[in-house]
């Protein structure tokens, strides 16, 4: 695997690489670029299979580069010490959001998951696919792609639309844990589940916060940061 580095600060590049190096054995090689100007160079000359990308350049940005070369064909990893650009970055098609320090077991997860995605796919679940919501009375069946989010209320959980009033339905939150397709919907939270296509922002902090496009503010428990964040990347790029 052909992997190009673009930091502008030696000891980020340097600690890439040797990272690299020790944890991912597939990478046969690694280039590196100092500068915007370098790094669109290096693409020019031979596109990577993998970029690892800074955000903040001493000649522009990470985003400016990506919008100079147009979609590219290679997967993009952001390495960056500010985490308030993740958002934006999956909308670029990010695949992951690395917060520096970078730690070798992060550097796996990506190339894990750039090796997923090579395989054949699994056909997407159709976005008119039906839900039983448990009801006293019995069921009523609704949209999976108007669901905006669910929220636990003891035993029940109110299921909340983008197209009409929330629903209550009896069964609790686990329950729809274990039904709902795990790459539409993530459990930010024990107390809630979200679609990641009605994410509108994340707010950095501990855990975050996210605003959905129902103007609710769910809270991201610290322990699912970074698996949210991961989760938004991989539905963003499959987007």
């Amino acid at each position: 695997m052909d992997i190009l580095i673009i930091d502008d600060e030696m000891d980020g590049r340097l600690v890439m690489e040797h990272l690299l190096t020790r944890h991912c054995p597939e990478v046969k090689t690694i280039r590196t670029a100092a500068s915007l100007r370098e790094g669109t160079a290096a693409i020019s000359e031979r596109e990577p299979d993998l970029l690892f990308l800074d955000i903040e350049l001493q000649d522009g940005s990470g985003f400016d580069l990506l919008e100079r070369i147009g979609p590219p064909g290679f997967d993009v990893c952001f390495v960056t010490a500010y985490d308030h650009h993740s958002l934006r970055a999956f909308r670029f098609g990010a695949i992951h959001y690395i917060l520096k320090p970078v730690i070798g077991q992060q550097l796996r997860a990506v190339m894990d998951r750039v090796s997923k995605r090579r395989l054949p796919a699994t056909p997407a679940i159709p976005n008119e696919t039906s839900l039983a919501l448990p009801t006293r009375e019995g069921f009523t069946l609704v949209k999976q792609k108007d669901i905006v989010r669910l929220q636990a209320d003891t035993s029940y959980t109110h299921v909340h639309f983008s197209t009409g009033p929330a629903f209550l339905a009896a069964k609790n939150l686990s329950y729809f844990e274990d039904l709902l397709d795990s790459n539409t919907f993530f459990r930010s939270h024990h107390r809630h589940i979200v679609h990641l296509a009605h994410v509108k922002k994340y707010f950095r902090g501990r855990g975050g916060q996210i605003e959905m496009s129902d103007g609710s503010i769910i809270e991201v428990s610290v322990r699912k940061k970074d698996a949210f964040l991961e989760a938004l990347a991989a539905f963003a790029k499959g987007i």
